[in-house]
């Protein structure tokens, strides 16, 4: 375990690809930490854009913000990767642009870096002032990290800690893939026995997805799930996408359709039956629409 430091330093790493006003919100947050008093930030510049670039040339920023340029895209666990090369504290924080923190957010996290190899960090999502039906249903089913943690022992590198010690022992994110890694990463460090914990003390903020990004989000988590498969077939077989989901999709929608009363999502008063309706049509159209295209991949990858 390192060693508890006053002032703890920390390594923020922020891979971002193309989302300046993102970027500069998550920026803005960190700025307004309260106890963090060292810390460096790395700024993964996936995809080498020049607006980001002169953004972070002319920032006054009371810590030293680095910036790595990658011109050719790999994907976000090998912008992870080449931030923690650069990293030079014993703590790494990753952070996603986007990513809203509450002033008091760090305060709250530091007493356990010291204790933890690995903290998944609650993420909730940020309610719109004028919410779309698409928004408030991402908002109540998105990002259960409590779960993941828990029943899978892994959880989400949009909001992360890790003991840089850490990674000696279990390698670096696998960054062949380009969704599922924090799953496989997460899993990887629990079964080599180091030590996870699960933080809500105060909760960091998401945006909100509309129809068509919640479309795009599930099609990554499918091609996560293939590629799992593909690459750790005795670790993730399980994972494989077939086409019986779709029949499970179509079933469940039949179900939360016929027996709302029951199910807990509706039993909290967030939707009226109509508005219910109206979300299970539109997210079971969204999840089938993402696996049909998952499945041709599936097709082409595993030569069936």
């Amino acid at each position: 375990m390192p060693p508890t430091l006053f002032p703890l330093q920390i390594s923020f790493i922020i891979p971002v690809r193309r989302k300046l006003s993102g970027l500069r919100t998550t920026l803005v947050s960190l700025e307004a930490q309260e106890g963090l008093t060292q810390a460096e930030v790395i700024v993964v510049n996936d995809g080498a854009d020049p607006a980001i670039s002169g953004f972070l040339k002319n920032l006054a920023f009371p810590f030293s913000v680095y910036e790595i340029p990658v011109h050719t895209s790999k994907g976000s666990y090998n912008a992870r990767n080449l931030g923690i090369r650069q990293a030079t504290a014993p703590y790494l924080i990753f952070l996603d642009d986007s990513i809203l923190l509450p002033p008091d957010w760090f305060l709250k996290l530091k007493p356990l870096l010291a204790q933890f190899a690995y903290i998944a960090c609650e993420v909730r999502i940020q309610k719109e002032h004028e919410e779309k039906l698409s928004e408030k249903f991402f908002r109540l089913t998105a990002f259960q990290t409590a779960r993941y943690v828990q029943a899978h022992n892994f959880g989400l590198t949009c909001c992360l800690a890790v003991q840089k010690q850490a990674f000696e022992k279990t390698g670096l994110f696998d960054d062949h893939i380009f969704s599922g890694g924090d799953r496989e990463f997460g899993q990887r460090l629990h079964g080599l026995g180091l030590s996870q914990t699960y933080f809500d003390a105060a909760m960091a903020l998401h945006p909100a997805k509309d129809w068509q990004q919640q479309f795009r989000v599930q099609t990554r988590i499918y091609k996560g799930m293939l590629d799992l498969a593909k690459r750790y077939p005795e670790r993730y077989s399980q994972l494989r996408p077939t086409s019986m989901q779709l029949l499970h999709n179509f079933y469940g929608l039949v179900k939360s359709l016929l027996f709302a009363s029951r199910i807990p999502l509706y039993q909290s008063g967030a939707f009226t039956y109509r508005e219910w309706v109206v979300v299970k049509l539109f997210s079971t159209w969204l999840y089938s629409k993402a696996l049909i295209k998952i499945l041709v991949w599936k097709k082409r990858d595993f030569n069936e």
